[in-house]
């Protein structure tokens, strides 16, 4: 059976660490991603995904990429990853460029508004252009669904990309935003 693959980064500023994920985090996502509230604040329906889904899902993040638990003070409140992206995916004048997707969760409703996401935000794209020698972070699917996750990008100086209009004609807009490294601008110095 195959496992989440490990890394062993941490990354840490003031009470938000990033750990790695592990397996033993695979119920806890599993929680949250069966979390109606949670899934509407990342534009999903709140279909139930099995436990086994998600195992799968992570996994196969976790191959693709660093995959991270959000804590504050020590609590597991959310997750995220950082992940290479097919350039051409994310805008044909990237191609040939190193472009890593970022997205993270703050999962546990009670730490939302609390700054938490931009601080993750920040530790993830530190490790994209530091220490993975990044050209570009592109954050896909933010949308108006979920305006404080818009915001977080964008205090980090994230922009839109591109707009993305629901298939079915229903709901809101997503965008895909990106940082370019000339317009990086390091938060923990």
């Amino acid at each position: 059976m195959e496992r989440i693959e490990p890394h062993d980064i941490r990354m840490r500023s003031d009470r938000v660490v990033l750990r790695p994920l592990t397996e033993e985090d695979i119920v806890l996502l599993h929680k949250w991603e069966n979390d109606p509230e949670i899934a509407g604040a990342k534009g999903e329906s709140p279909a139930e995904r099995t436990l086994e889904k998600v195992g799968e899902t992570y996994r196969r993040l976790s191959r693709e990429g660093f995959c991270f638990v959000i804590e504050f003070d020590g609590v597991p409140i959310g997750y995220g990853w950082l992940k290479r992206m097919d350039a051409s995916a994310a805008a044909p004048e990237l191609a040939g460029k190193d472009i890593r997707q970022i997205d993270l969760t703050i999962a546990e409703k009670a730490y939302w508004g609390r700054g938490i996401g931009t601080v993750a935000i920040n530790l993830l794209t530190e490790l994209g252009f530091e220490f993975e020698g990044a050209d570009a972070l592109v954050a896909c699917n933010v949308g108006d669904h979920n305006p404080r996750g818009r915001r977080a990008f964008e205090r980090d100086n994230y922009v839109v990309l591109r707009e993305n209009q629901p298939k079915d004609g229903r709901g809101t807009p997503t965008y895909d935003l990106i940082l370019r490294r000339e317009d990086y601008r390091p938060v923990f110095e």
